[in-house]
């Protein structure tokens, strides 16, 4: 799977191999060849992008980095659980309006059919609101960036510390390093 895009056409290139044992990585757009027959859009040698996309990566990685990533998340958690506190008390609010709304209803003598069409709609607008309420919750609460437990947070340090080691070694093939990268 490549994770180049092509120049000339903007569609993603993949992964070739050429040479006498195919070990000579390079994306090629293969979208005209493949829908009308035509040469290859675009052919690229793998090892410049690859190199460039190694010192992006080990550059966003290194410890320092990454502790202003989890300093940045600690406080986006923190931002979520105020506002968490906000949609808790809207929530409770709504319902209560609702619950008081359907009280007023449910107190009306029946003979009093205008009051009690009144006091129905104004009970129906609440559980509307009620319901609107909770879907833009829902949404809300779906939008939210994942929260990270404090493991997680020290297996990040320590990709940090032993990236750059892994990357390098001499045992670390190619696609070893593209697994890597997917999986960052």
């Amino acid at each position: 799977q490549g994770i180049a895009v092509c120049g000339r056409c903007g569609r993603r290139m993949s992964v070739h191999y050429t040479g006498p044992n195919g070990d000579y990585p390079g994306y090629v757009c293969r979208t005209d060849r493949d829908q009308t027959g035509a040469p290859s859009c675009q052919v690229v040698r793998a090892l410049a992008v690859d190199a460039g996309v190694a010192q992006i990566l080990l550059e966003a990685l290194k410890p320092d980095q990454i502790a202003i990533a989890l300093a940045a998340l600690g406080q986006l958690d923190r931002e979520a659980r105020q506002l968490e506190r906000q949609w808790a008390l809207r929530r409770e609010r709504a319902r209560y309006e609702a619950e008081r709304a359907r009280r007023q209803y449910d107190a009306v003598e029946p003979e009093n059919r205008l009051v009690a069409r009144s006091l129905e709609r104004v009970w129906e607008e609440r559980l509307r609101v009620v319901e609107g309420i909770e879907q833009d919750y829902d949404h809300w609460r779906r939008e939210q960036p994942l929260v990270l437990r404090d493991d997680d947070r020290d297996a990040l340090r320590a990709l940090g510390q032993n990236l750059p080691q892994v990357w390098h070694a001499s045992s670390t093939t190619a696609a070893d390093r593209k697994r890597i990268l997917r999986f960052v």
